[in-house]
């Protein structure tokens, strides 16, 4: 069972992180070299690391204000709390309790 939830981990994981690695490298496309406005999942280690946080409920939302994907990355935060934070690790906690009856 648990390779499985595993296996779902991993895929929405990889899709958050290439969904934000887009938006990332749009982004550093419209900030024309100004360090500062370049978010840090441009790069794909940087969107893996950002969605892996967000997973663990460590939010970091200053890349989202005052840029013109405001409105996407608020739907993209959104849509990944939901599916990573409450869902997934909703899904997990099930998964173990019923392992652990199983068990008995």
């Amino acid at each position: 069972n648990i390779r499985w939830f595993v296996m779902v981990m991993v895929i929405t994981q990889v899709s958050f992180s290439c969904a934000f690695y887009s938006i990332g490298r749009n982004q550093m496309q419209l900030a024309d070299g100004d360090a500062k406005k370049i978010p840090s999942y441009s790069t794909y280690a940087g969107a893996f690391l950002f969605v892996y946080e967000q997973s663990l409920g460590i939010y970091n939302t200053a890349p989202y204000k005052n840029n013109e994907m405001t409105p996407v990355l608020i739907l993209m935060f959104i849509l990944s709390s939901f599916i990573m934070t409450l869902y997934l690790l909703n899904m997990l906690v099930g998964l173990m309790g019923e392992s652990f009856g199983a068990g008995k």
